[in-house]
């Protein structure tokens, strides 16, 4: 017998015409997309398509954004929570070592990231550059990310902007297979204050696509150290994850920040409840006033000696100014005695509002002037004393989340191991976040060309730069060259003078010389005039230096025309007009390229002479101004 065929319902064909509509709205999205990027003269890209993908997904199921929690970390029994690691108690010589009491605790980490996080020290046979042990080995951690490309879920591939090319995995496609990547370009603090952040991102997308990236849908701009841009990434992550229903991997080179990246995801909103947490026991200890004082404060007008803290959120907060309103006339409607001082509620309003409009940029001036507010209508009603214990137990609150702060970046208050060691990081961690899904970090990656798997403790602390970047710039003519600390060396062989704009880390020493007598004084002066390394037994042990022949030409003075890139160490930027011919000296097997320039009008403003000798209180640079680069074009044209 042939089957009845059940008539379709009116709900069903509306149902299947939406869906419909839907498939076919994505798919002239999608053709739009594609025919912005051929009237560009660029091939289609990846970007546009998810856009037009996530505005049907947004159309079908809503925009919701997924809870904005912290995101925890999930305890594993049996593994280390800072690296990783399985932990084991039958050898201290091999990862994962615990006491034997200890096994079975979720919190104990293993001895490996113990001496990393509070003595910055760690033995030989413990580290990827030794691989003594395949557990830190560059094919263990190969191997541990091997399945993610045969997986649904979401990269985010953390890069570092002051090493881009030194750390982009020249794999990267074939690790991640079609799964969309976020690039979050870290350590943006280290770049000139003054840089145009869409100009870099720019400059990001076209280098990664030059590098044979997979498919980039998103580039944000991010400092792990300061916290820049780390709200914009995680919500951005947050929300491709609820949407997707899938996790997210964190993947990146060894020392890119990864792991501090992570930590200072965890970290966010955490200070905040630290305060309130610590805040009613330090009351109860607190001497500077009075328990009936304290009392009084908190029983009665305590709204109105609100500490700096309180008052900057109130103020920038339009809520906060409407509950500030409510609460005076709540004094209005009062008949106690101790009501506010007449005109002293209009005043600090006014200067509430005038933060309000200001924003974050709120000017130091109006929160004086909200302090002095606040003195003086405590000290009109006899509570002098206890304004300042509130003070007090602001500037103590601050101080206790700032170390706090400090010691969860390092992974010493729950989170994950940090250090300048490659390969610290040794399994995978699991977080939560919140909506369902996880969130993952990886083993960083050995690149072979860095040049910093070749350098010990001491001397990564000197070549990964911590603070913002004191680039420079020399003008160098033909026989002469500039030694990058004693690591690597670049000469000016043939042609015009051109203008060596520097960018390293402010611990590693420049010296400008000639290239006759480039060979003597590195061997003569490591340690001294040129460091790192520190000895000439680590010159011996890091190798010579290997040439590699490269050619510039510029065409103005007022941007450099190229970056020669030392992965693992920094870049120096060319300006110059007509040919110059260069020698690129660096250990066997460093990466020596060029690119387009990332930083090309640096060279405009921090021209300076070189004096041979070091400045007193700093570590290589003369700061003996001579004038910008246009007046000294003239002077030696």
């Amino acid at each position: 017998e042939e089957e009845e065929v059940k008539p379709v319902s009116e709900a069903d064909k509306r149902k299947m015409s939406i869906l419909e509509e839907q498939k076919r709205t994505l798919e002239a999205r999608t053709k739009m997309a594609e025919a912005n990027a051929a009237t560009l003269g660029h091939q289609p890209t990846s970007g546009g398509i998810l856009d037009a993908f996530d505005a049907a997904l947004d159309e079908w199921y809503g925009s919701e954004e997924g809870e904005l929690g912290r995101v925890k970390k999930v305890g594993k029994t049996g593994l280390c929570p800072g690296c990783g690691c399985a932990l084991q108690s039958s050898s201290k010589e091999r990862p994962g070592y615990v006491p034997t009491n200890k096994m079975g605790s979720q919190d104990a980490v293993c001895a490996r990231c113990y001496g990393l996080q509070y003595y910055g020290k760690v033995d030989d046979v413990l580290t990827a550059q030794k691989a003594v042990h395949d557990e830190v080995s560059p094919e263990h951690f190969r191997r541990i990310l091997a399945p993610i490309r045969s997986k649904s879920c979401i990269i985010c591939y953390v890069c570092d902007v002051f090493d881009f090319h030194g750390t982009f995995l020249p794999d990267l496609k074939a690790l991640v297979g079609s799964n969309p990547v976020v690039l979050a370009v870290n350590k943006a603090d280290l770049l000139p204050k003054n840089y145009n952040q869409e100009r870099v991102k720019r400059w990001v997308r076209t280098s990664a696509n030059e590098l044979g990236s997979p498919k980039v849908v998103d580039v944000v701009m991010v400092s792990a150290k300061t916290g820049f841009g780390v709200d914009l990434l995680e919500n951005q992550l947050r929300s491709w994850s609820t949407k997707r229903k899938q996790d997210v991997y964190i993947l990146g080179a060894a020392n890119v920040g990864k792991s501090t990246l992570v930590n200072r995801i965890m970290s966010r909103g955490k200070a905040a409840e630290q305060i309130v947490q610590e805040k009613s026991e330090r009351m109860r200890g607190l001497q500077l006033a009075t328990e009936e004082d304290l009392r009084e404060a908190e029983l009665g007008n305590m709204q109105w000696i609100e500490n700096e803290a309180s008052v900057q959120e109130m103020a920038t907060d339009a809520r906060g100014l409407q509950q500030f309103q409510g609460q005076r006339m709540d004094v209005d409607d009062d008949d106690d005695d101790d009501e506010m001082p007449e005109g002293m509620m209009d005043a600090w309003a006014e200067a509430a509002r005038k933060q309000q409009l200001e924003g974050p940029n709120v000017d130091k001036s109006s929160q004086r002037e909200l302090d002095d507010i606040g003195d003086r209508m405590a000290a009109d009603q006899g509570l002098m004393d206890a304004s300042k214990a509130v003070k007090e137990l602001a500037r103590l609150e601050r101080k206790d989340v700032k170390e706090w702060e400090r010691n969860m970046l390092k992974g010493k208050e729950g989170g994950v191991t940090t250090s300048a060691l490659p390969g610290t990081t040794l399994g995978l961690t699991e977080l939560e976040l919140g909506n369902d899904q996880s969130m993952f970090d990886t083993p960083g990656l050995i690149v072979p060309m860095q040049l910093t798997n070749r350098l010990l403790m001491s001397e990564l602390s000197a070549v990964l730069p911590q603070r913002r970047i004191e680039h420079v710039t020399y003008r160098i003519p033909e026989g002469s060259c500039v030694h990058l600390g004693g690591l690597c060396r670049i000469d000016n062989v043939g042609g015009k003078p051109f203008f060596f704009t520097i960018f390293v880390g402010n611990q590693v020493t420049i010296h400008v010389g000639k290239i006759e007598k480039a060979d003597e004084f590195r061997y003569k002066h490591v340690g001294g005039l040129i460091k790192p390394p520190f000895t000439t037994d680590r010159l011996d042990e890091i190798g010579p230096l290997t040439k590699t022949e490269l050619w510039a030409e510029g065409i103005t003075f007022e941007r450099s025309c190229v970056d020669i890139i030392f992965a693992g160490l920094g870049w120096v930027s060319l300006t110059g007009i007509g040919r110059v011919d260069l020698n690129a000296w660096a250990p066997d097997g460093v990466g020596v390229m060029t690119r387009l320039p990332l930083m090309p009008f640096e060279a405009l403003s921090t021209t300076e002479s070189f004096t041979g000798a070091e400045k007193k209180g700093s570590t290589r640079r003369s700061k003996k101004n001579k004038g910008s680069l246009k007046q000294r074009v003239r002077k030696y044209r």
